[in-house]
């Protein structure tokens, strides 16, 4: 395989796989679905992003409330977020993605809770969230860059660059400056520890640069004289990022599940199927009766920013958190799949409940709180069988759209 992801991901799975004594001991392209594991371990390795996962709730709550939202409102997006079924099927298995979730939650929690206290030490709590978001994949760059504009005053964007506002725009330049120090230095630290810690070369074919293997030692006769006087860690870890970067460019071709970034939003492109067997499916498919609320919430949230010029409030940086995840898919040249929908999901569901409740008179925000959260949960009661592999006994009644499948 190509080392395509950052290192804060592994760390984690590596830490918890080690703790729970997993030796290497599974072949998973081998193990046939009707098998049994040849140890217990694999639950500890598929519990650690389950777990994570599970905490985008109640951080989703926590998030809502960090934008001065009411407790009610705050309760309804962690239930949307935990009635999710692409988000449960994302987190349910061993891959990076529910850990992802957890840090980009985690993230955007940093973003507005050192706006609610402006302290030296949530802003360096932001950075340091930030580094570690940015370490786990480099989808998550829409949350930096939402940081970085925050850092602004956009109350007045025309006033911006007035001389009066110079010294506003100085100390706001500064502080981005200091917020990517921060992401580089968690990043290019993860990757210190990753190849300190693992001198071996792997047993297995991995696509890696040469100037990464001359610094690995083979396991069984170790030349660490030859490690020692391997190029600079820092030469390393750059040329690793690099070659990560333009292989992940190039991964897929003609994938039969592959599909637009444009036809994520209201879910007209196709799914992605991880595994059936005797009438069983585990698809990785989002809750239609909420992906569609959140992106009429997205457009009329659009219109309303340049009606009323607000381009400072926590609505409208849901809008840009949207778009600034979602947008640079246009310019990724590589297959990608609905599951890289799953950070502009998030913000749009704090997105649709911010507007209901700062934009609708205050008798109408209860019925559509109600009604949005009604269809969210009937929308995971339709097709949870596809994230928890259930029998689905109809299965075509499940599908809506003739191009999922």
């Amino acid at each position: 395989r190509t080392l395509r992801s950052p290192s804060c991901f592994l760390f984690i799975m590596a830490g918890v796989a080690k703790a729970a004594g997993y030796k290497g001991e599974y072949n998973f392209g081998t193990i046939l679905p009707t098998a049994k594991y040849p140890s217990m371990v694999y639950v500890a390795l598929r519990l650690t992003p389950a777990f994570f996962g599970a905490l985008c709730v109640p951080l989703s709550y926590i998030i809502m409330r960090c934008m001065n939202a009411r407790h009610f409102a705050s309760a309804i997006a962690a239930f949307m977020v935990m009635f999710d079924c692409m988000l449960i099927v994302e987190a349910r298995f061993i891959l990076s993605d529910g850990i992802l979730h957890f840090f980009s939650c985690l993230a955007i929690m940093s973003i507005f809770l050192h706006e609610r206290y402006y302290t030296i030490s949530s802003f360096i709590f932001e950075g340091f969230c930030l580094g570690c978001v940015a370490s786990c994949k480099y989808t998550s760059g829409g949350i930096v860059l939402l940081a970085l504009i925050r850092q602004f005053d956009l109350t007045s964007i025309t006033s911006l660059f007035k001389r009066s506002n110079f010294h506003n725009l100085i100390s706001s330049s500064i502080r981005c400056a200091i917020l990517c120090f921060i992401v580089l230095v968690i990043h290019i630290t993860c990757f210190w520890i990753h190849l300190t810690i693992l001198p071996y070369a792997p047993e297995n074919h991995v696509d890696m640069p040469n100037i990464v293997r001359r610094g690995l030692v083979n396991q069984k006769n170790p030349n660490w004289r030859a490690r020692a006087n391997a190029p600079s860690m820092l030469l390393r870890i750059f040329s690793l990022i690099f070659y990560m970067h333009s292989t992940n460019m190039r991964v897929g071709h003609n994938h039969p599940y592959s599909s637009a970034w444009y036809t994520w939003p209201l879910a007209t492109g196709k799914w992605l199927l991880f595994w059936t067997n005797e009438g069983k499916h585990i698809i990785c498919m989002g809750n239609v009766l909420l992906w569609w609320p959140v992106f009429f919430s997205i457009l009329i949230n659009f219109i309303r920013m340049f009606f009323s010029f607000d381009f400072q409030s926590e609505t409208t940086s849901m809008l840009f958190g949207y778009m600034l995840s979602l947008l640079p898919f246009i310019l990724v040249p590589r297959e990608v799949y609905i599951y890289h929908y799953a950070i502009p999901l998030i913000f749009g569901i704090y997105n649709l409940n911010l507007m209901i409740e700062r934009l609708l008179p205050p008798v109408c925000r209860g019925y559509c709180f109600c009604l949005f959260v009604s269809m969210a949960a009937f929308g995971y009661v339709k097709w949870n069988p596809w994230a928890y592999g259930l029998t689905t006994p109809d299965f075509y009644f499940l599908v809506w759209n003739r191009k999922w499948p």
